[in-house]
Formats: structure tokens, C-alpha cells, sequence
């Protein structure tokens, strides 16, 4: 649990993308230290300035919008205050699966969790049922979904955590409730899920 924070810093910022587990993450950490301050997604307008904010509590913050991390590529200094976890999702199979999920509820329903597919915790029946049609999925759709988190990658980090090590986390001060998807497949979603599956089982990134 050390690792997720420093008190020396002005806080923990989070840095990952949609459906990673971030907002269960910031929990934890918030929950394992008191007087923090929560601030949820930060940057969203863009820009970087909310990370030179100060604040007389320990912040934690959550950073999954694409283009502020473009920023910070170019002035990585900027980070120097926080300290970073870089949260990943290695099963880029079952990511997808989860961001196409979620990507069916409308942005109010996805704002304030009142869509068929919860933020976390939907059973598996669910899920389920609305396999009806399959779709065609535009590849270059998958594509840019790969671009928008290879950003991730060049951003320096003090430790990092995946998706799958979250549950053991937790340390008995909160439940983790992942979202049941079973044994649903990409060919259940998708005509040309295998091309999908393709893609993004060997996408891989290596410095």
C-alpha cells in the first residue's frame, strides 16, 4: 500500500485509461489515508493546469483524458510534484470488450451511472442479453483506441499497477466488483471479431 502514495508530494495522480479501473483505485488510496482530497478526472479541459494547483490536503487525482498527457510528453517536469501510478490493462481482449460495453450508454449515462451497463459490478446475465445482433466494427476504430493509450507509455511513473492486480489491493477496505463478462468473445460482438482479436492480441509496445 506504500506505493500508491507519498506524502512528500503534493499527491497521487493516476495515469491510465477509460475502463482500467482508475475510479477504484483512487478509492482505495483515499481510503487508506486521511484528509485527502478528491479530484476525480482531472485536466478534462485539455490543459495541465490543474496539476500546478496546490492544495492544503494530500490530492488524488485520476488522469484518463488523452490530450493533457500529450502535454506532458513535452513538459514531463510538471510531474516531478505528483506521485504517479500508471494503471494498465494488459488483456487488451477483454479491455475492449469492457470500453465497447460501456461505450452503449449514453454520455449522461455513462456521467451518472444510470445506464443498462453499470460502471462496475453488472452480473453477467446482463451482459448476456444483449448479445442479440453482431455489428461490424470499423478496425481503424481499434486502432485509434490502441493510439489514444500508447501516449501512456512516455510519461515517467514512480509504480505501476494492472487492472488484473487490483483485487489484491483492496486490503480489506473496499470490495472489488468487477464487471461479470464471462466468457463473452469479440466474434459474439462482432462480423469481424477475429480481425479484431488479431489486432490487439499482438499489439504490444516495448521501449
Amino acid at each position: 500500500m506504500n506505493n500508491l502514495y507519498d506524502l512528500n508530494k503534493k499527491g497521487t495522480l493516476v495515469l491510465s485509461y477509460y475502463r482500467s479501473g482508475t475510479h477504484y483505485l483512487q478509492d482505495v488510496i483515499m481510503l487508506t489515508l486521511p484528509n485527502t482530497k478528491r479530484y476525480g478526472e482531472i485536466c478534462d479541459d485539455g490543459t495541465v493546469k490543474q496539476l500546478l494547483q496546490t492544495s492544503q490536503s494530500y490530492m488524488v487525482a485520476i488522469m484518463n483524458s488523452v490530450e493533457p498527457k500529450f502535454n506532458l510528453v513535452a513538459h514531463p517536469e510538471i510531474l516531478k510534484d505528483w506521485h504517479v501510478i500508471k494503471l494498465t490493462r494488459k488483456n487488451k481482449l477483454q479491455h475492449f470488450i469492457s470500453y465497447w460495453f460501456w461505450e452503449q450508454n449514453t454520455m449522461q449515462q455513462r456521467f451518472n451511472n444510470t445506464g443498462k451497463f453499470k460502471h462496475h459490478g453488472t452480473d453477467n446475465e446482463v451482459y448476456v442479453s444483449a448479445l442479440t445482433k453482431k455489428q461490424h466494427c470499423d478496425i481503424s476504430a481499434v486502432k485509434n483506441w490502441l493510439q489514444e493509450q500508447l501516449v501512456l507509455e512516455f510519461l515517467p511513473y514512480n509504480y505501476t499497477v494492472d487492472y488484473d492486480e487490483l483485487g489484491n489491493i483492496g486490503d480489506g477496505l473496499i470490495s472489488w466488483e468487477p464487471n461479470q463478462y464471462g466468457d463473452i468473445t469479440l466474434n459474439n460482438l462482432f462480423t469481424n471479431g477475429t480481425e479484431i482479436q488479431d489486432l490487439l492480441e499482438n499489439f504490444k509496445y516495448e521501449k
